[in-house]
């Protein structure tokens, strides 16, 4: 990275996460982004009943975040609290 600082810097790790997925800008209509969506609170709750996940989470506070670019240009941010097994 040349400009700037950054404090987190995330980058996918599609080889250890396969089902990370990757929409083309020319893809992307707002359709398929409410899909993302849907997609990863649905993720994000199975991972809340994962055992090793729950027994992390009482040493820890965890949170969970859906984030969806549109290229560089973030269109969805949407963050919770904990992990809490439905």
């Amino acid at each position: 990275m040349s400009k700037g600082y950054s404090d987190i810097f995330l980058e996918p790790f599609v080889a250890k996460f396969p089902e990370m997925e990757y929409v083309t800008r020319s893809e992307y209509t707002e359709e398929v982004k409410l899909e993302k969506i849907r997609q990863a609170r649905d993720q994000l709750r199975k991972y809340a009943n994962d055992d090793k996940l729950k027994k992390l989470s009482q040493a820890y506070t965890l949170v969970r975040v859906i984030l969806v670019y549109r290229g560089w240009e973030l269109v969805c941010c949407e963050e919770s609290e904990g992990f809490q097994a439905e």
